[in-house]
């Protein structure tokens, strides 16, 4: 599990990129990167470790759009090659992922095959830029759009390109990617949550939905290429967003919110027809019971 970043506006690109990914730190923390685009050109910074030492190298710009991300990592090690963001072979592209493309081997050897690409890492994800940028499709949506219909496994992707300012191009399957946009600031997360304090409501993109994000628009897509209309979804009332700094570390933080975890998955399912079945009129119901299955997913 990573965490994405994205954000297009007015304000300093590098304190906007690094609050979110800070609080997106729970998703990994073993390596970040950041990517801006400025003057046509993408500049790329990112190291092995915590947002903190991301935040030391950091360099001053006056970009207006960029992307983060803040690794766990599954394919590759945790090394600053490996971490995202990644940039295609001639710099066109820059992406970064969340999720793991499982054919990403035979894809990368069909690059090598065709492109003759240097791949720099060892993540599943390099495939990704290096695909945009073989891609023949002069719109970048369609492109995106034809990329991932290659790919097995799942994605949250945020993708910029060198020719188009203020524009961050979205897609997703299987993994959360929201976004939101609010007096002339769009920001883009792995987690809703991030946009506690910035506005009151959000877009949640579907499986097989793509995104075109820009200052002056934000444009939802199917897998077809057609224009899909979205609603927005009111944003909750987060409480517990501060909680690690009463904390020592991400564990404690995780145990200590199991109660309340645990209420709300209870109260989720009371009203489910067999969660019902299963409990009403039936105060003896745990006697029965002669096996637990444990099943965990991510942390």
């Amino acid at each position: 599990m990573c965490g994405i970043v994205g954000y297009i506006g007015k304000n300093n690109i590098n304190e906007q990129l690094l609050t979110g990914l800070k609080k997106l730190e729970y998703r990994g923390y073993d390596s970040a990167g950041i990517a801006v685009l400025e003057n046509n050109k993408i500049l790329v910074t990112k190291g092995k470790g915590k947002i903190n030492e991301l935040e030391k190298i950091v360099q001053p710009s006056k970009a207006t759009c960029g992307i983060g991300h803040t690794r766990w990592a599954t394919h590759g090690k945790p090394t600053a090659v490996n971490a995202h963001p990644h940039l295609s072979a001639h710099k066109e592209w820059v992406v970064v992922h969340n999720g793991i493309i499982e054919n990403y081997l035979e894809l990368k050897n069909d690059l090598l095959k065709t492109n003759k690409i240097n791949f720099k890492s060892t993540s599943d994800s390099e495939v990704i830029p290096h695909m945009l940028e073989a891609c023949h499709v002069k719109d970048n949506i369609k492109a995106l759009i034809q990329v991932c219909r290659s790919f097995q496994g799942s994605y949250a992707l945020a993708c910029m390109n060198k020719d188009v300012a203020n524009t961050i191009y979205l897609a997703k399957k299987k993994m959360g990617l929201y976004i939101t946009h609010s007096h002339g600031e769009v920001f883009i997360a792995s987690d809703p949550s991030c946009f506690a304090g910035k506005s009151e409501s959000f877009f949640a993109l579907n499986d097989d939905e793509f995104c075109r994000a820009s200052d002056q628009n934000i444009e939802f897509f199917n897998q077809n290429g057609e224009i899909i209309h979205k609603e927005s979804e009111k944003l909750p009332v987060i409480n517990d967003y501060n909680v690690l700094l009463t904390n020592e570390d991400f564990m404690l933080k995780e145990i200590l919110e199991t109660p309340s975890m645990l209420k709300k998955i209870i109260e989720t399912y009371q009203t489910k027809k067999i969660f019902n079945q299963v409990t009403r009129d039936d105060d003896n119901v745990l006697k029965r019971v002669n096996k637990i299955y444990l099943i965990g997913c991510g942390t």
